[in-house]
């Protein structure tokens, strides 16, 4: 089973790696700080998760190294994977966002306050821990909605108004048009999207920094 990938969350490649993997290094050093990863991942890693424990190199670089970006079930325990299916997927993602202070996929993994996030995680594992866990229904941001209502207007009616006014004499032809117009669409949907997400991090950088 996988939580989690670094790749998910560079899907433009513009994104540094070491940024998109750094919530996952700091949940995977959260969870081996508290014994909470496999003897696996330990054996496999041949001396390098040791290397990560003594400070030579950063849970990014091992996780992005060794794992290939991805968190797995093999990389924890079995009492770790009992509270990453319970955690990670349902809340530690809204929880890193609310505690790490800044927009995500800015910063490394050195540049968190990984103490203030670790304090969040620590109190989550003992809600798990007492049965208390619950998280409340995810809220939808603006740019989720944004790419819904664009996927809608430019994914699909947009391109059969003008697939029905550029008329065609075979189906074929006209499916054709549909699907074109949909590709085409929606590409330049998600530039814009990209485009006004990156300006409003941009202005919350600054907000941040002032």
């Amino acid at each position: 089973m996988k939580y989690d990938d670094a790749s998910y969350h560079d899907p433009s490649g513009k994104t540094p790696l070491e940024r998109a993997a750094a919530h996952i290094a700091i949940f995977l050093r959260w969870c081996d700080q508290h014994g909470l990863t496999s003897d696996w991942l330990h054996d496999e890693s041949r001396g390098k998760l040791d290397r990560v424990r003594s400070g030579e190199i950063t849970y990014t670089e091992f996780l992005l190294s060794h794992c290939c970006g991805k968190l797995t079930d093999e990389d924890l325990s079995e009492e770790g994977n009992r509270f990453a299916q319970a955690y990670y997927e349902n809340g530690y993602l809204s929880d890193y966002s609310d505690a790490c202070g800044f927009p995500n996929y800015t910063c490394t993994e050195a540049e968190h306050d990984y103490a203030a996030i670790a304090k969040v995680i620590d109190r989550r594992y003992g809600e798990f821990k007492g049965g208390t866990l619950r998280f409340q229904k995810k809220k939808i941001t603006w740019q989720l909605k944004l790419r819904r209502l664009g996927f809608f207007v430019l994914g699909v009616v947009l391109p059969i108004l003008v697939a029905i006014f550029w008329r065609s004499e075979t189906i074929s032809v006209f499916l054709v048009k549909v699907f074109v117009g949909m590709f085409v669409g929606i590409a330049i949907w998600l530039k814009l999207v990209d485009f006004f997400t990156a300006r409003a991090n941009k202005q919350s950088r600054e907000k941040k920094s002032t």
